[in-house]
């Protein structure tokens, strides 16, 4: 069991408490997520497959200045001060350590390059021999996949590289083949979508497993004797998200379920069951369990609806497009009791920012029961995913690069300018909220 108390990392280990670190410096800080958990970093942790030795981030921020944070909820309030990087000063400084439970000793990674670079998509090889880092400069635009000898430390190579004009993002680390300690996959967008390669430690890059204009969100597991992957992915359309497998020799893809709607898996550890969770805006949840042999389904449940009894809104599906001709996925909700001669007082609901998705085919189909609660109270509610959000691939991600709130307002204008079209609008009465 790992875990820490303040800044400092400690383990329980056959019932012996370590302490691994001991820093007295509050603001060196171990084992917890790094670089504000950017690039996909939720854990500060990251153990062996052998559970011999365990990698860990030593994040100093003792060089970052402190940001005033205001604790209202006490009378008078008081001032907490934080570590906070502000954009283009002094960032913290992180590095990579290993300690091994065997010798009792501590390692860190030898990695070269600026302190205040980011160290991202921590793994392990399956023989805990190695350790792979995503080293990615601090412009965010240069990664370097490096390896490292888990017992000294030291660097063995550079596995590939990717650059961007504007900024590279990973979001995983390897997910290496079943008994294998040399193949594993990696997730890029270096084609302009999240898709899924195929590397060798000695040859480099064996094949792109999976292309087209879409993306893969996420890596469901394997069926090593049919050498199956199975991922979900947004190829049917944005607002969706399907399970599929792809064989990895011959690359034939398989779409795994029938119904439309957001659906995610769970994959058991030989790859023969998976489960199907999913919802639509007319199906609250659906779980069944799929024989990827035979691909004859069980349902296991289908749920009530739960807002049965209330009353709903009237919920429109809008498809606007953005000044290059990008489509736009919006909802139009009415309020119940709805009117077309009387003209409503409208919110627009917004957030265009990476890493969020408002406008989807799920349950229930306004996207939030705030929208319906409002819709209740009088209001029109109109929300749309503009440029910058997520699941739409690098370019539209990008949209806002180095110029945010020019192209999202832009974007949103044009609901604006839908939403006075309608002769039921207020366009007198109109409000944003918007949320991060």
């Amino acid at each position: 069991i790992l875990y820490t108390i303040k800044n400092n990392l400690y383990a329980l280990r056959n019932g012996q408490k370590i302490a691994i670190t001991n820093d007295e410096n509050e603001h060196i800080v171990n084992g917890q997520a790094a670089h504000r958990s950017e690039f996909g970093i939720v854990d500060g942790t990251f153990p062996s497959a052998d559970n011999n030795s365990v990698a860990f981030y030593r994040m100093d921020e003792t060089m970052v200045s402190d940001y005033p944070i205001i604790d209202w909820s006490v009378t008078p309030a008081k001032n907490h001060n934080i570590k906070y990087p502000m954009a283009g000063a002094k960032s913290h400084e992180v590095t990579l350590w290993i300690y091994n439970f065997k010798t009792k000793s501590t390692q860190f990674l030898k990695i070269e390059g600026d302190p205040e670079q980011y160290l991202t998509a921590i793994s392990w090889s399956p023989d805990s021999k190695y350790v792979f880092v995503g080293v990615l400069n601090r412009g965010q635009n240069h990664l370097k996949l490096n390896q490292y000898e888990a017992e000294t430390g030291q660097f063995v190579k550079t596995l590939f590289e990717e650059k961007d004009a504007k900024y590279v993002e990973p979001q995983n680390p390897l997910l290496f083949f079943p008994n294998s300690n040399t193949d594993f996959i990696w997730q890029s967008q270096r084609t302009g979508y999240n898709h899924l390669f195929h590397y060798n430690l000695d040859k480099g890059l064996v094949s792109q497993l999976t292309k087209g204009d879409w993306l893969v969100t996420e890596i469901l597991g394997f069926n090593e004797k049919k050498k199956d992957i199975y991922f979900t992915a947004t190829k049917e359309t944005p607002l969706e998200k399907h399970l599929y497998r792809i064989n990895w020799n011959n690359f034939k893809m398989e779409k795994m379920d029938s119904e439309k709607g957001v659906h995610a898996g769970v994959l058991s550890g030989d790859g023969n069951q998976l489960l199907d969770v999913f919802t639509n805006s007319e199906t609250a949840r659906k779980v069944e369990i799929i024989n990827t042999n035979t691909l004859k389904r069980n349902n296991l449940l289908t749920a009530d609806n739960p807002l049965a009894k209330y009353e709903r809104p009237e919920i429109q599906n809008i498809t606007l497009k953005a000044d290059d001709g990008t489509p736009l996925y919006g909802k139009l909700i009415l309020p119940t009791n709805f009117d077309a001669t009387k003209k409503y007082p409208v919110i627009v609901y917004l957030y265009n920012g990476p890493h969020l998705q408002l406008v989807t085919n799920s349950f229930p189909a306004s996207g939030n029961l705030w929208y319906e609660y409002m819709a209740q109270r009088g209001y029109i509610i109109f929300t749309m995913d503009g440029r910058g959000s997520s699941n739409r691939g690098l370019k539209f991600e990008q949209a806002v690069f180095r110029n945010l709130g020019v192209n999202e307002m832009k974007d949103q204008m044009k609901g604006v300018e839908f939403l006075k079209s309608l002769p039921y609008v207020d366009s007198k009465n109109m409000g944003d909220q918007g949320w991060s």
